[in-house]
């Protein structure tokens, strides 16, 4: 199961669109590439123009299969055991979308049956306040992201008569790269074990 988020954007004349993020939706993923990767407003629009995603990347990036990225695995295992690594292929890095790589309507649509279904497209919400509102149930969303003013912010407080409090993702950037620091030491030292053994 994967931590779902909403990239939203602040126009304006005071609209948000925003889009969906199916894994890694919480800030020492999505947040850092939104802080470190999409800074300008040209960067952001043609993120929000891939539509929903199952996972954001450092880059836009290209069409590619959903199916392959998916069942991709660093790993190399042999014996129930990791025997090694294999190096990034070219596509690790991007976004990966369910419009442009799974190729799902990007309209509402409904099935044979008469069910209705949503579109990949990005969501419009009226006000700020609308987003933060709706944003959990209408895009299924732990955390929030809203780029305003220049900078991206970030809550998991929200929802109907909440208090918002935005943090901007500026603030958590320190404690995000200390922890991925001593996770990645960690993660290296048990990997050279598992070789090595």
């Amino acid at each position: 199961m994967g931590t779902h988020a909403a990239i939203g954007v602040l126009n304006e004349d005071g609209t948000v669109q925003a889009i969906y993020v199916h894994n890694d939706g919480d800030p020492p993923w999505t947040g850092k590439r939104l802080h470190l990767k999409y800074r300008s407003l040209t960067q952001i629009q043609k993120l929000l123009g891939l539509g929903n995603l199952s996972q954001l990347g450092n880059e836009i990036g290209e069409k590619h299969s959903f199916d392959e990225r998916m069942n991709w695995s660093r790993n190399i295992w042999e014996g129930g055991r990791i025997v090694g690594r294999r190096s990034d292929p070219y596509w690790y890095n991007w976004c990966l979308s369910y419009h442009r790589d799974r190729a799902e309507p990007w309209e509402d649509w409904t099935d044979d049956s008469g069910q209705g279904w949503p579109g990949q497209k990005p969501t419009e919400f009226k006000s700020e306040r609308d987003y933060v509102n709706r944003a959990e149930f209408e895009l299924n969303a732990h955390w929030l992201y809203l780029y305003k003013s220049g900078q991206w912010l970030v809550t998991d407080h929200f929802g109907p008569r909440k208090r918002i409090k935005w943090t901007p993702m500026e603030e958590l950037m320190p404690g995000i790269l200390e922890e991925e620091a001593r996770l990645e030491a960690a993660r290296s030292a048990r990997i050279k074990q598992e070789v090595a053994a």
